[in-house]
């Protein structure tokens, strides 16, 4: 008796029933492919952070790299300026009373320039 009383209602919905489970299918379905692209969209959004990461690290890692190697060799060219341009030789020259005042002077402006 309950057999015979669901296939009734079957068949007076039949049409219902498919489009009910139609329906669902379809949710169930596209559920899938939408999880399914979100991850690989989401995938692929880590991928190009990972990347996007690693070449900024290697940048920095360079730009330190010259920033180290230009400051030691600032202070390389500093001495060896300082060296070559060496003014307390000349002012201590002029404290002596040399006779080329005229020269030291002007030795001691070019040094002193730079």
């Amino acid at each position: 008796m309950v057999f015979r009383s669901l296939y009734l209602f079957s068949k007076r919905h039949k049409w219902k029933l498919v489009t009910v489970s139609v329906v669902f299918t379809g949710g169930y379905a596209g559920y899938r492919y939408l999880k399914s692209w979100w991850e690989q969209y989401r995938d692929g959004e880590t991928t190009a952070q990972l990347e996007s990461l690693r070449i900024l690290q290697s940048f920095e890692a360079n730009m330190n790299t010259c920033n180290d190697m230009i400051i030691s060799l600032l202070q390389e060219v500093r001495n060896t300026v300082s060296e070559q341009l060496n003014s307390k030789r000349i002012t201590s020259s002029l404290k002596s009373k040399p006779d080329n005042k005229v020269e030291l002077w002007n030795e001691l402006k070019v040094v002193s320039k730079y």
